[in-house]
């Protein structure tokens, strides 16, 4: 498994320091954004369900 990985490496390492780095710095913006969702989604469900528990 580790050489198949060594092997992927050496033949894409090129690609690791081409290309356009605004790309992966959009990518993580989306990430981020998408998280922050996921954390506003989960903060709604824990705010609801605490209002249920104490009722």
């Amino acid at each position: 498994m580790a050489s198949a990985w060594k092997r992927e490496l050496l033949e894409n390492a090129s690609d690791l320091f081409e290309g356009n780095k605004k790309s992966g710095k959009q990518s993580d913006e989306h990430s981020t954004d998408e998280l922050y969702r996921e954390i506003g989604r989960l903060t709604v469900e824990r705010d609801f369900l605490s209002r249920k528990l104490d009722q």
